[in-house]
C-alpha cells in the first residue's frame, strides 16, 4: 500500500516525466582508438590526488544542497547561485570517476573545466522547482537506487574485464565502454537530481 501510495504521488507530481533534453545532464565521452596501457595499469594511484579534492570539495557542496532545499521548499525554485556551484563540482566528480573507470586517459584538470580530456558536460539551470518533489525527493528516489545498484554490478563486472583488455591490448571493447558510460551517465544524473538541481527524474536514455 505505501509503494503504491508513492508511486501515484510521484505520477501526480510529474516526477517521472523526462522533460526538455537541457533540464537533464548529459555527458559526453569519446572512446579513444588506443588507451594508454601504463596509465590504466596505475589508474588508481594517479586518481588518488582527486579523491581527496572531490571529497573535501564535496562535503562543502553537501552543506550548500541542504541550503537549496531550504529555498525550494520555502519559495518553490532555486538559487542560480548554489546550482553554479553544485554543477562545477558535480562536473568536476563525474570527469574524475570517468577517468578512474578508463574512460579516457587524459589527467583531468583540477576545477569544473576540462582541458585536454574528451568529456563533454552539459546541463541548464531550471529556476522553477516542485516543493512536494523536492520534500519527497529521498523516498521517490528509490526506484532509481535499484536501477543504480544493478547497474553498478554490472559495471563492476565489466570493469573487471575490461582492464585486462586495457592493459594487454590497449583497447575498450565498444560494448563495455557503452555500458560504463551508460552507468556514468545515470549516476550523475542521479546525483544531480538528489541534489535538487533539476526535477527530471533520471532516466539511463
Amino acid at each position: 500500500m505505501f509503494w503504491k501510495r508513492l508511486l501515484w504521488f510521484a505520477s501526480a507530481n510529474n516526477c517521472f516525466k523526462s522533460g526538455d533534453l537541457m533540464s537533464t545532464l548529459q555527458l559526453t565521452i569519446i572512446n579513444a582508438d588506443k588507451h594508454s596501457r601504463l596509465s590504466v595499469f596505475f589508474r588508481p594511484l594517479l586518481a588518488f590526488p582527486h579523491m581527496i579534492v572531490g571529497g573535501l570539495w564535496g562535503f562543502f557542496v553537501n552543506f550548500l544542497t541542504f541550503f537549496q532545499w531550504i529555498r525550494i521548499l520555502i519559495t518553490g525554485s532555486r538559487s542560480e547561485g548554489i546550482w553554479n556551484k553544485q554543477n562545477r563540482w558535480l562536473a568536476y566528480a563525474t570527469r574524475v570517476k570517468s577517468y578512474q573507470a578508463y574512460l579516457f586517459d587524459a589527467f583531468p584538470a583540477f576545477g569544473s573545466v576540462p582541458k585536454t580530456e574528451p568529456v563533454t558536460h552539459m546541463f541548464s539551470f531550471t529556476k522553477d522547482a516542485k516543493r512536494l518533489s523536492a520534500f519527497f525527493r529521498f523516498l521517490i528516489a528509490i526506484p532509481a537506487y535499484f536501477v543504480l545498484l544493478f547497474l553498478s554490478i554490472g559495471a563492476g563486472l565489466i570493469l573487471f574485464f575490461a582492464w585486462f583488455a586495457l592493459v594487454f591490448a590497449g583497447k575498450y571493447p565498444s560494448g563495455m565502454f557503452g555500458f560504463v558510460l551508460k552507468y556514468r551517465q545515470f549516476s550523475a544524473r542521479l546525483s544531480s537530481y538528489l541534489m535538487y538541481m533539476t526535477d527530471q527524474y533520471p532516466k539511463t536514455a
